[in-house]
């Protein structure tokens, strides 16, 4: 946990020192309330369960060792988001816009256990087990964004922080045999802060596509020692979320003036 959150303070400050060789002009967005720029969102993707260490235990009596072992592995599953987002027209802190929508997860992974026994250092048996979990989630999201803009306005980076609560809506698992003195967790509910890096292009003015990386940084319910990963039997993978949303950019304020109709061809200097 606290490596990550290293790593993303550090990605988060030196953005903007790297940014200040690539911005110029007058950014690729507009401040003023009557032009901001808002619009909704759609982003198709894919997820990851990437898995962390294993887990060992064992007994032993006299000469005799039972060993266990279990190792997690992850499977791809499908992301889907869509929403609405909307740029302050002053910077909030360091954020310059704001999102909030819903979203699909697909979440998959897998534990292979294994049970050994040995006696006076002679293997006796190796019984090997599969587990699996393939679970759906919709989610809630609100996020808050820091973009930096390229010095061409072509392109932007972006950073996020959010975020997100999501509710099981169909559960399939195969769990395997529980380690000695542990008991097995699968999610439930869960209330998470996460954090998103993307890289924003500028199709045109009317969309933009930004593909991204998101993955919790702190599970807040349930509260886990300030654990960030999820828990699937005996085992944890974090969840890693790749996604390219397309923002369809609205753009049209108060001062839009409609166009005047000159239908005898008067020109605005009288010839």
């Amino acid at each position: 946990m606290k490596k990550t959150l290293v790593t993303i303070l550090i990605i988060t400050l030196s953005a903007p020192l790297y940014s200040q060789e690539l911005k110029g002009g007058n950014g690729i967005y507009t401040r003023d309330k009557a032009n901001r720029i808002k619009g909704w969102y759609v982003g198709p993707g894919i997820s990851y369960m990437f898995p962390y260490l294993k887990e060992q235990d064992k007994l032993e009596i006299a000469d005799t060792v039972l060993s266990y072992t279990a190792k997690p592995g992850g499977k791809i599953g499908l992301y889907l988001e869509a929403g609405y987002f909307r740029f302050f027209t002053k910077r909030r802190l360091i954020f310059d816009f704001w999102d909030a929508g819903l979203s699909y997860k697909w979440l998959r992974g897998k534990e292979t256990f294994n049970q050994t026994l040995s006696v006076a250092e002679q293997n006796i048996y190796d019984i090997e087990s599969q587990g699996k979990y393939s679970d759906h989630f919709i989610s809630g999201n609100l996020n808050f964004s820091h973009k930096y803009d390229f010095y061409n306005e072509s392109g932007f980076w972006v950073n996020t922080f959010g975020l997100n609560a999501d509710y099981p809506i169909i559960s399939s698992q195969s769990p395997t045999p529980a380690l000695p003195n542990a008991s097995q967790q699968v999610p439930g509910f869960t209330f998470q802060l996460h954090y998103k890096m993307g890289y924003g292009i500028k199709w045109n003015d009317r969309l933009w596509i930004v593909p991204s990386l998101e993955t919790p940084i702190l599970n807040i319910v349930p509260f886990q020692n300030g654990s960030s990963t999820l828990s699937y039997f005996n085992t944890r993978a974090r969840p890693l979320l790749l996604s390219v949303r397309f923002m369809f950019i609205s753009q049209k304020g108060k001062n839009d003036c409609p166009p005047v109709r000159n239908p005898a061809g008067f020109k605005p200097d009288g010839y």
